[in-house]
């Protein structure tokens, strides 16, 4: 296929992101659910990988509200499993 037919590709019916949410670069079939735990994982998990990113400025701004609630979210774990264990270890 020429590079000026190529299709992007596009993830629908993700609950979060709406009909219309990611461009994926790796395939233009429908998406799956692990495809929506895959850039969820990458999200939260600051990787970007960029295979799937994406499209609307709703969908850019949930994905950097997850990154960023995903990062609180750990530091807060671990500030809970640091704080009991130096209770524990008194």
């Amino acid at each position: 296929m020429a590079s000026s037919q190529k299709s992007s590709g596009t993830l629908s019916g993700s609950p979060i992101y709406g009909a219309r949410g990611f461009a994926a670069s790796h395939s233009t079939t429908a998406s799956t659910a692990a495809d929506y735990v895959y850039f969820s994982f990458v999200t939260l998990a600051t990787l970007g990988y960029g295979d799937l990113v994406p499209r609307t400025t709703l969908g850019r701004m949930l994905a950097v509200t997850e990154a960023l609630v995903g990062q609180l979210y750990l530091v807060t774990v671990v500030a809970l499993l640091v704080s009991n264990y130096r209770q524990s270890t008194r």
